[in-house]
């Protein structure tokens, strides 16, 4: 939801031409990945690589939070940032008797 929610406000708030969101989930091995990418532009990395927003009302913790609970779940969390598009992949295990089918 998260992920979603930042797409949707990013590419509302920098009112692109042509916004875009792209949504894509597969499967890779025993792990789920969902991949989420928009064309807003509003995440910036700081030289520590520490994530921040440009929303006024924003805390910069939303996406922290989703990398804490893909790891407390055995998973994982990126995100990749450039000048056009910000893209989040989110990798989760997929329990064993759901990976069987």
């Amino acid at each position: 939801h998260n992920l979603l929610k930042n797409a949707a406000e990013s590419i509302s708030q920098h009112q692109r031409r042509h916004p875009l969101i792209s949504i894509a989930l597969s499967k890779e091995d025993d792990k789920a990945v969902l991949i989420v990418s928009d064309n807003g532009g509003s995440l910036t990395k700081s030289p520590s690589n520490v994530l921040s927003s440009s929303k006024p009302e924003g805390l910069g913790l939303g996406l922290l939070i989703v990398k804490a609970i893909a790891a407390r779940h055995g998973g994982s969390f990126r995100l990749d940032v450039d000048d056009k598009r910000a893209t989040a992949c989110l990798t989760l295990p997929i329990p064993e008797d759901l990976n069987e089918k």
